[in-house]
């Protein structure tokens, strides 16, 4: 009982521990603080490796922890977009800026959370309808495992840029 309850306390920590770092970012944006240290290229990563983490439980089960970490990430990500542009929305009115509306300029730096969903769940229908097909073949499943991880590795690279 005592072994369970521990278990259940560090998955609980594992799935968790990832978000925490978030918090504070998510908390600034809703003050209204200006978003000069978020960049939405990260979201973009997160999102794409996490979305393929979920693609690859599904064909190679992994540890559910894992799985619920990809989820909460996700989440949290897509919280930190509306964040972000109810913040830019924010500061657009107060100086009198011409919003950017298309899909097509500026990508992932948009001033409309709707194009943020609309673009992650036109990866998640693409990651789904691929893995529909392919999942029965064994370099698809190596490769989406292995294109997870090759996201998460370039974590860092839109900060350098």
């Amino acid at each position: 009982m005592k072994k369970s309850l521990v278990k259940t306390f560090v998955d609980a920590q594992f799935a968790v521990g990832p978000i925490i770092p978030y918090i504070p970012q998510l908390l600034s944006l809703k003050a209204g603080k200006p978003s000069d240290g978020f960049s939405p290229s990260v979201s973009l990563i997160i999102l794409i490796a996490n979305i393929l983490k979920v693609a690859f439980w599904f064909a190679d089960r992994f540890e559910v922890t894992l799985l619920y970490q990809s989820l909460l990430l996700i989440l949290m990500q897509l919280i930190l977009l509306q964040a972000l542009v109810a913040n830019k929305v924010g500061f657009a009115r107060k100086s009198g800026r011409q919003m950017k509306r298309s899909i097509f300029n500026d990508f992932w730096g948009w001033d409309s959370y709707r194009l943020y969903l609309l673009s992650t769940s036109l990866i998640v229908a693409i990651v789904s309808v691929f893995s529909h097909f392919l999942y029965e073949y064994e370099w698809y499943v190596g490769g989406l495992g292995s294109l997870a991880a090759f996201f998460d590795s370039v974590l860092g690279l839109p900060q350098l840029i």
